[in-house]
């Protein structure tokens, strides 16, 4: 009796007085039962000693507008990767794209970085560079065709001076031209397993800093990972996993308001020469003025977003409200 009239005094404390809220009911009965199939079987990873495991890192910090044109190249949520350059011999075609980024933009004369290219060299064409080094040594850079064929070597125990010519000239063109979206018809084109939407990203880091009693700030960095994995035609050899690390600056620009790809408008435009606003997805050529799959008078509103001189909330992007990350003000959802 103790523990309930304190039961009680806490209860009374919070405006709950009625003793019911603490003693269990005697009549019960069941009401219902829900059942949910999950579509995705548990699937057994390698074990680390059947894998060869790479960590690499970009050596450029990335805005999160640079970091979404690449991955998130259709401009919603979805992954997504970007559109190659049109020319991978021209300096000019590479830095136009997405994938190319100056290692100092207030300096006219700055090497082009190709963050598309995982094996090649320097200077292919003139005054490109890799994009990727190693975490604890970032001025060492990541060739691709280096460190896998070492991988296979030590495999299969064969020195690649003993591999036959055809085999190792075949392999070595491979990993050279490796890239995250091939350059030519005949390179690798690896095949997306998975991806999470941009908004799963943001929940996750969130997330993760919860756990810790951390929130975001509104201009921290964050590393993102995307891995690549390399399968060998050999079942002697281990599949090479390039992790590539990226660390991205989470602070919202003003070109970050939803029409961040400026690139995808511009390519959509050339798709669709003649039309007007509102048409029908399956129309659009030579219709009337303001044709529209709608019927009669319609409540369709244009999204309006902010200017940018109030784009920014007491210095923080609409994203982050008091100093809270994506949606969190003060541990409550919005």
């Amino acid at each position: 009796m103790q523990g309930l009239k304190k039961n009680i005094y806490l209860l009374h404390k919070m405006g709950r007085t009625s003793t019911e809220t603490v003693l269990r009911a005697q009549a019960r009965a069941d009401v219902a039962e829900l059942s949910v199939q999950l579509k995705q079987e548990v699937e057994a990873r390698l074990p680390e000693e059947d894998t060869h495991l790479i960590i690499i890192h970009a050596k450029k910090v990335l805005s999160v507008t640079e970091f979404k044109q690449m991955f998130y190249a259709r401009g919603d949520d979805h992954f997504c990767l970007a559109q190659v350059y049109e020319c991978p011999d021209n300096i000019n075609s590479i830095l136009s794209s997405v994938w190319g980024k100056k290692e100092d933009p207030c300096d006219p004369n700055s090497k082009v970085l190709n963050f598309n290219r995982l094996g090649g060299r320097h200077h292919v064409p003139n005054c490109v560079k890799m994009a990727y080094g190693y975490p604890h040594d970032n001025e060492r850079t990541f060739f691709a065709q280096f460190e896998i064929m070492g991988n296979m070597e030590r495999d299969l125990c064969i020195k690649r001076e003993h591999w036959t010519t055809a085999s190792r000239k075949e392999i070595e063109d491979q990993l050279y031209c490796l890239a995250l979206v091939p350059e030519r018809s005949g390179d690798l084109c690896p095949r997306v397993v998975c991806g999470r939407d941009w908004s799963e990203v943001e929940h996750s880091l969130v997330e993760s800093h919860l756990a810790i009693g951390e929130t975001i700030d509104h201009c921290e960095n964050v590393d993102l990972y995307i891995n690549v994995q390399v399968i060998p035609a050999n079942k002697d050899a281990k599949p090479t996993i390039i992790r590539i690390r990226y660390t991205v600056n989470m602070k919202r620009k003003v070109d970050d308001k939803h029409i961040w790809n400026t690139r995808a408008p511009t390519a959509a435009s050339k798709v669709i020469s003649s039309g007007t606003l509102r048409d029908a997805p399956e129309g659009g050529k030579h219709e009337k003025r303001d044709a529209s799959a709608f019927s009669g008078t319609t409540n369709y509103t244009t999204r309006s977003y902010p200017s940018e001189n109030n784009y920014y909330n007491n210095g923080c992007p609409p994203h982050y409200i008091n100093g809270c990350p994506y949606g969190f003000n003060d541990g409550s959802k919005k």
